[in-house]
């Protein structure tokens, strides 16, 4: 190539702090006696993210956004592409660093917690034996430095298109409409970037600054204007749903890993004082930087539930769907077994190898995902808020002597009051998958076949009771589900019906 083409023209740098709200988990492909798998670390054991996973998490957004010639993408994150037929491999023009938690945190090595997760069985309702997990997340409110940089070259063809990518990414950034990490879909990840004096825009053009780059020199923060002069125009085709809800029946999300002293009000003590007690079952909690543990709903746990009454809502339709936990007949499996009966098959890539794995794949997994195919449905983490708990005291009992089993006791504290707000956002979902959506909040609003959350729902607990309720379609809100264009609904009918025909 000639270097005369491949000179840098211009370098934008990029620096500012990146707020994780909700926690965060980037695996390290490693497990030890505490967790399943533990959160990336460098070699002094601090948290870090590495530059790799935040690239690849904006790449891919950029990707389903379909804003962009992929091409083009492709050519500013690095990527096998193919050029009249040939496979040309094509190196990244934007380099993000390894990032590390704020300088304020003294420990960067002991702040994360644990969290739990557990697979259901659909025939009996029970956990999967051999199927609990967990994983190490952050605190919620972590934040990290971000440093990046972008390069634009002289053989760069299509450069106001690059530059209106880059743009997008940090218009996105700024909107906190990325996740990073791993577990996005339960909770993880989500991010914006503080859009304050700490965000530092440099643009250098070379040769003519290459002095002022070299030598650090004071230069004035360039605005989002001066790197793309209009905002790019996306249509948002995603399903946003909001909901406020409030604690109906004792509601307790088990967390495996507490062992402290907690506190709960004693209502059989006429005064109602706070006590300290030891119990088996704690309520769980997660890290807050700067203030205490706070009481939360993990976003994994709304997602189980959603997923479970979904498919039985398509069974009684008599529609198919897998068992995502059956280790001999889920969808999962057979994607496994198609790669690997034919060699040709995982040598697929892109886009031949998605429609493989969909065409493979029930509607349940097109839509929460499986182990093949990512979900396109995310669930916020919910704190709970005006949190109180009680202490419950359970024994097992002996049926045939109707007498309690010796050493069966155990405790439990769940929450008996408390209000909550989560989020579930769908990416440009399919009109039949708005439409079973709507009959799941139907079912979560309309307690008559209520929709329990967590722990002891044959006990009657998790049962909780929806305040509020807004969904947003194409950019229309809709304060209640039945509100939502019928049309939906007859279309998916229509289309069920020629299905079934």
């Amino acid at each position: 190539m000639n270097n005369e083409l491949n000179k840098i023209i211009q370098r934008i740098c990029i620096e500012g702090y990146l707020k994780f709200p909700d926690s965060l988990h980037i695996g390290s492909g490693r497990s030890n006696i505490e967790t399943d798998a533990v959160h990336f670390r460098d070699v002094a054991q601090n948290i870090m993210i590495p530059g790799t996973s935040i690239a690849g998490s904006i790449k891919n957004h950029v990707l389903r956004s379909k804003l962009f010639n992929e091409d083009v993408i492709y050519e500013i994150f690095g990527n096998n592409i193919k050029v009249s037929g040939e496979t040309k491999k094509t190196k990244s023009s934007i380099y993000f660093e390894d990032i590390y938690p704020n300088d304020d945190i003294k420990d960067k090595t002991n702040i994360t917690a644990i969290r739990d997760g557990n697979a259901i069985r659909r025939d009996y309702g029970s956990t999967r034996e051999g199927a609990k997990f967990d994983y190490e997340i952050t605190p919620h409110g972590s934040i990290f430095l971000m440093k990046c940089m972008v390069d634009f070259r002289d053989r760069d063809d299509n450069l106001d298109e690059k530059k209106k990518i880059v743009r997008y990414c940090l218009e996105e950034l700024l909107e906190g409409n990325i996740y990073i990490g791993g577990n996005k879909t339960r909770g993880l990840g989500r991010c914006y970037l503080y859009n304050d004096e700490s965000l530092k825009i440099q643009i250098y053009t070379f040769p003519g600054e290459l002095g002022t780059f070299l030598l650090k020199t004071q230069k004035k923060s360039n605005t989002i204007n001066e790197i793309y002069n209009s905002q790019v125009n996306s249509t948002n085709n995603d399903l946003v749903i909001s909901i406020t809800s409030k604690i109906k029946n004792p509601l307790l999300i088990k967390d495996g890993m507490r062992s402290e002293v907690d506190k709960y009000i004693d209502y059989i003590d006429k005064n109602k004082h706070e006590h300290k007690k030891e119990t088996d079952n704690y309520f769980v909690k997660i890290k807050e930087i700067g203030s205490e543990d706070e009481p939360v709903i993990p976003g994994g746990s709304l997602k189980g539930i959603f997923r479970n009454r979904a498919e039985k809502i398509l069974r009684t339709l008599n529609e198919s769907v897998c068992d995502p936990t059956d280790p001999n007949n889920s969808c999962s499996i057979k994607i496994k077994n198609m790669l690997n009966k034919n060699p040709r098959n995982i040598k697929k890539i892109g886009l031949e190898r998605y429609k493989e794995i969909k065409k493979k794949s029930c509607s349940i997994c097109r839509m929460f995902g499986n182990s093949y195919l990512a979900s396109k449905i995310i669930f916020s983490d919910a704190k709970v808020n005006n949190f109180q708990t009680r202490k419950f005291d359970s024994v097992a009992i002996n049926r045939f002597t109707a007498e309690p089993v010796v050493s069966a006791l155990f405790t439990s504290m769940p929450a008996i009051k408390g209000e909550f707000k989560w989020n579930i956002k769908i990416n440009k979902p399919e009109k039949e998958e708005i439409a079973l959506m709507m009959f799941v909040l139907k079912d979560l609003i309309n307690t008559f076949n209520p929709i329990s959350i967590g722990y002891g729902k044959t006990k009657g607990y998790g049962v909780v009771e929806t305040d509020a309720l807004s969904v947003m379609i194409n950019g229309k809100c809709y304060t209640e589900y039945i509100d939502i264009n019928k049309e939906i609904f007859a279309e998916w009918k229509n289309k069920r019906g020629k299905k079934n025909a």
